[in-house]
């Protein structure tokens, strides 16, 4: 019955932090492709997303000058493909 409190309290403390990490304080997921595990962050200031960071498998980047509208009609994609046909996608 120990081992198995034990193993409870593990799991939730190993897994706690990194749903709470998914998130980021002030933005907002715009887009997101989780088979590739890619996630694009903006926040809405005006009727706009402005200062977009994106988690490109587990890298966090940033891109401060990309601006979008908040309107649903054109929000941003994420499109990831084999562009030189190399069969590699990293």
């Amino acid at each position: 019955m120990r081992s198995f409190i034990g193993l409870i309290l593990a799991v939730v403390l190993i897994i706690q932090p990194t749903i709470i990490g998914a998130e980021m304080e002030g933005y907002k997921i715009v887009s997101r492709n989780a088979k590739e595990n890619i996630t694009l962050y903006a926040k809405e200031m005006n009727g706009l997303f402005r200062d977009f960071k994106i988690n490109f498998k587990g890298g966090l980047y940033s891109r401060p000058f990309w601006i979008s509208e908040t309107n649903p009609a054109y929000a941003p994609q994420i499109i990831y493909e084999d562009i030189n046909k190399d069969q590699k996608k990293s």
